[in-house]
């Protein structure tokens, strides 16, 4: 087919994903046709439709979200460079295999851009970033746009007339998902929302994201007047949990009643109401509602819960899938009221419960592995409790036979409690790990590893994220992480804060078990330059799209290097004759030295996201260099915290790079 052909090709399929861009079939007869002509888009596009329809917590989908993230690592960077550069526009990530969306930094610039937009990628989604004051009084119908989400990189207030402007937007006639993160829109500005014409007129509203507003249980009162609030199949009402200052911030308890009594949520089949104070009288309005029975994802951490009323929920009219708990004062036997009645109705499919930061002990894990519960949860987050070795033992006295997602972070189990875990086998079936703190021994990682070994020899697909981020890692423990089998599955391994040297961190890259390994994080660890130089000299380094060094190097605790050291680094980055010794080896020294390393570099062709955090340099020549290093081609996210004082070169620096915020940290 000549180039011709193909394009008008590619054209057609384009044209007719554009026609129905709700129906995944347009998309997958073009998938075929470019799986046919050996396009890796084809399996990216395939993928991608297969898990929009499939459950975060399910098996299936955690695996193809590891295959996704390799092909975005390998083709990401290729399939974004087909898109047009826009002045003000920053193109979004991809959904259902195409790029869905884009951020732009005032209402002026999307409508300057939408035909640009539109022609430009299958785009439905637009998160805006408006000016304080932005006018919202001319904002037309976008026929192509479904989500339309708001807020800033600072707290955006709304004004009064602005809400005003923007409830009777034609713009959101055609939307199906309306979001407004850390916008104070308050009880006041939902109201306004709540009362929009245009909502009301286009009944199709389908999920509503109020993050982080200030909103109260009058604003749950005017959202249950809402006529258009009745299609809503999603509610976010997240609050900002304890300490705020605005009139009535929280929704409390008298707020979940009002909205577990309105017909107007009928068709909730998600509800976040984390952050909002509310205590254990509000599970029992959630438990009595008449109408929350099509409910099945239910978030309610960061609240005053106690425990005493989880039971209720087994006895509600809905049937959950996925409860999160985390963050609430359990230890007075909330989780184990909670799995006494797990074979009730409103928890018989549950698949995945969160119960981080709970103050859970021995005795709740003893009541969790006596349900029925093993049986049927996907993924299990226990993460800052007290659960200790006797806790796993308990645990581990039974089968998780679905399980494949497991935090036990932070709940000193030490070397017994590791060793235990290792017993039985369970790490074997596990995606993802996390023991994040919790004193493991080198033999407790020894044996973690070896089950993870007898796991892929039994036929499981191996572990693919492993997080041992603040347990200190003798050589035993560097030795197994980096020669065991069981390792050579493992995608993304943190060892953040682990008292990493640079001898160890030597023996860690050299190893033969981390082939798979393309996300590497050894943020807080104080190996220095010396360190990122055997990072880069390793057979790790050409595979890595990801690297965090945060405060391992050019920072104010960074090592005294010995001349010899010192010489070696230099000649590493040409700086031979400068002067050497461990009085030279201060902290900026040691930062330029960092960055001289990173630009100079041809050995991270992969590299798309590197975490740097402080970096005390205020070298603006050498900042420059680093921008446009022909090494870091692909580098697209950074995070670093820049030292020079320079606008320009300050603005500069993030037109050419994304910020990524990561220091090995986990998200709840």
């Amino acid at each position: 087919m000549s180039l011709t052909a193909t394009h008008r090709a590619h054209a057609a399929f384009l044209d007719a994903i554009r026609a129905a861009p709700a129906d995944d079939a347009p998309r997958l007869i073009y998938a075929d046709w470019l799986e046919e002509q050996g396009d890796p888009r084809g399996e990216f596009i395939r993928l991608q439709c297969e898990l929009a329809g499939l459950p975060t917590w399910d098996r299936r989908a955690a695996l193809l979200r590891w295959r996704e993230r390799q092909l975005l690592d390998q083709y990401d960077h290729i399939w974004r460079s087909e898109l047009p550069i826009i002045d003000g526009v920053h193109w979004g990530r991809f959904e259902r295999g195409f790029v869905a969306g884009a951020t732009v930094r005032s209402t002026g610039l999307l409508y300057r851009h939408a035909n640009a937009l539109a022609a430009a990628t299958p785009c439905d989604m637009v998160t805006l970033m408006p000016h304080h004051g932005e006018s919202f009084s001319a904002m037309p119908a976008l026929p192509w746009l479904r989500t339309l989400a708001v807020g800033h990189d600072d707290d955006y207030a709304f004004e009064p007339m602005q809400m005003e402007q923007f409830a009777n937007s034609p713009l959101l006639g055609t939307l199906t998902t309306l979001k407004f993160k850390r916008c104070n829109l308050e009880n006041a500005g939902v109201d306004v929302l709540a009362r929009s014409p245009v909502l009301a007129e286009a009944g199709q509203l389908q999920a509503l994201i109020l993050q982080e507003n200030y909103l109260g249980a009058a604003g749950v009162g005017s959202l249950a007047r809402a006529s258009w609030t009745s299609t809503l199949k999603r509610l976010v009402l997240g609050g900002v949990g304890f300490g705020n200052y605005a009139e009535d911030p929280t929704l409390g308890s008298d707020g979940v009643e009002t909205l577990a009594g309105s017909s107007q949520f009928a068709n909730l089949v998600e509800l976040d109401l984390s952050g909002n104070e509310i205590d254990d009288q509000a599970i029992r309005h959630l438990a009595n509602s008449r109408y929350l029975h099509r409910l099945e994802r239910l978030d309610l951490h960061l609240n005053n819960l106690r425990g005493a009323t989880l039971a209720l929920l087994g006895e509600g009219g809905f049937q959950l899938k996925s409860l999160n708990l985390g963050q609430n004062t359990l230890s007075h036997g909330g989780l184990s009221e909670l799995v006494r009645v797990e074979s009730w109705p409103g928890l018989a499919e549950l698949a995945q419960l969160r119960a981080s930061t709970c103050e859970l002990g021995s005795a709740d894990a003893a009541a969790l592995a006596r349900s029925g519960l093993p049986t049927r949860l996907h993924v299990l987050h226990l993460g800052q409790n007290r659960l200790g070795p006797e806790g796993v033992a308990a645990l581990g006295r039974v089968s998780w036979p679905q399980l494949h997602d497991l935090d036990l972070s932070d709940n000193d189990l030490r070397g017994a409690g590791g060793r235990q875990l290792a017993a039985t086998g369970l790490p074997g079936q596990l995606v993802r790990l996390s023991l994040k703190k919790n004193n493991l021994d080198g033999a407790a990682v020894g044996e973690l590893v070896e089950s993870l070994g007898r796991g892929q020899d039994a036929g499981t697909t191996g572990l693919r994220e492993l997080d041992l981020t603040e347990n200190v890692l003798n050589d035993q423990a560097v030795a197994a992480l980096a020669d065991g089998h069981g390792m050579e599955t493992v995608q993304e391994l943190r060892l953040c804060g682990c008292q990493l040297e640079a001898d160890r961190l030597r023996r860690l890259c050299a190893g033969t078990a981390l082939t798979s390994l393309a996300h590497l994080f050894l943020d807080r660890n104080d190996f220095g330059v010396e360190g990122v130089l055997e990072v880069l000299n390793s057979p790790l380094a050409p595979r890595l799209v990801s690297l965090g060094i945060q405060r391992a190097a050019g920072w104010r605790s960074e090592p005294k290097l010995s001349p010899s050291v010192w010489e070696r680094l230099a000649r590493a980055v040409g700086l031979q004759g400068q002067a050497v010794g461990p009085e030279a080896a201060n902290q900026n020294d040691a930062a330029e030295m960092l960055l001289q390393l990173l630009t100079q570099t041809d050995r991270l062709p992969q590299l798309a996201n590197l975490s740097l955090g402080y970096v005390m340099s205020r070298n603006k020549a050498l900042w420059r260099t680093f921008m446009s290093a022909p090494g870091l081609a692909r580098l697209r996210r950074l995070d670093t915290h820049f030292w020079a004082n320079d606008e320009a070169l300050h603005a500069q620096l993030w037109q050419r790079f994304e910020p990524w915020h990561t220091d090995g940290a986990s998200e709840e």
